[in-house]
């Protein structure tokens, strides 16, 4: 959960980002992307014990492929930056 956690950091130490309208949106899709990976896999080990190893994972993988279609698998720091400057990044 990098951009998460980087995120939360930048919002702790400045308060609001400045972004646009879409680039909030944007932010708000990483953020839900990054907590439905966490999510599944964190099931992962107990589909494992019910017998569905591979269970979950086209469903991470289609997540991780949509966080890298929205971050372009930019550093998180250098993905708000852009964001904040209403770049197509």
């Amino acid at each position: 959960m990098k951009y998460t956690s980087t995120i939360s950091k930048l919002l702790k130490d400045h308060g609001k980002l400045n972004l646009g309208p879409s680039a909030e949106v944007t932010v708000k899709n990483i953020i839900w992307l990054e907590g439905r990976i966490f999510e599944l896999q964190s099931l992962k080990p107990i589909m494992d014990k019910a017998g569905l190893p591979h269970f979950l994972d086209i469903r991470i993988f289609e997540r991780n492929k949509q966080l890298t279609e929205i971050t372009h698998n930019l550093e998180p720091l250098e993905l708000i930056e852009k964001l904040s400057n209403n770049s197509p990044y």
